[in-house]
């Protein structure tokens, strides 16, 4: 999605150039939607992803920031994997989205190298959604 397209379909809180995690800088938009805020990152003019961690915004099936895990894993094809030092967690059946854990492996013993199905349910009974990732299918 064009920063154009962002900025029509969503009211425009802010855009500023930020620190990003590799020691770059990065264009960043705060988006209204409904009554929260996401972040979007923009990179080459476009919207490369966007950043959930309002727990009012929810998927259409409900899933949002605060989700247990047990919650996802009701549901069959969980996938996970490690990405910027976070467990993320993701299923074909929602092409575009991630979800970002409060797992940390270093302070946890639980670690599992197999993170399917299985090994995420085997990860704490407290392990929650922390942030959603949202990205266009195919991406």
């Amino acid at each position: 999605m064009s920063v154009k397209a962002a900025k029509t379909s969503m009211p425009l809180v802010s855009d500023r150039t930020i620190a990003d995690d590799e020691g770059g800088s990065m264009r960043s938009m705060h988006l209204r939607i409904g009554v929260a805020t996401a972040e979007a990152e923009v990179v080459d003019g476009k919207v490369f992803r966007v950043s959930v961690r309002n727990p009012t915004l929810r998927t259409a099936r409900g899933f949002g920031v605060g989700t247990k895990l047990n919650e996802l894993l009701r549901e069959p094809g969980w996938e996970g994997g490690f990405a910027e030092g976070y467990l993320f967690v993701w299923n074909t059946k929602y092409c575009g989205l991630s979800f970002e854990l409060n797992f940390d492996p270093h302070n946890d013993p639980a670690s599992n190298p197999e993170w399917n199905q299985d090994g995420l349910a085997s990860l704490p009974p407290g392990t929650r959604v922390q942030s959603i990732l949202v990205r266009g299918c195919g991406q």
